[in-house]
């Protein structure tokens, strides 16, 4: 439900094209502690990282490569 919508807004819209507010959306996710938005945001990252690594232009398209450096550092803060 709205769990899954937000966690793929948060992560495609955000996340993956704004890398200086990754802080921001972490503290977002820290204040409302909600275990099973944050497994969504987990596995919206994971699936998105996966779709970018089997993409044919990621090896010619600069772009690409930046929503896949910006999707690593995001799954290392919400990680550690």
């Amino acid at each position: 439900g709205y769990f899954a919508w937000l966690a793929q807004y948060i992560v495609v819209k955000r996340v993956s094209m704004e890398n200086n507010y990754h802080s921001l959306y972490l503290s977002f996710l820290d204040t409302l502690q909600v275990h099973s938005l944050e497994q969504h945001v987990v596995d919206q990252t994971y699936d998105n990282i996966y779709i970018l690594l089997k993409s044919q232009k990621i090896t010619t398209s600069s772009s690409e490569r930046q929503l896949l450096k910006n999707l690593g550092s995001w799954l290392g803060g919400l990680t550690v």
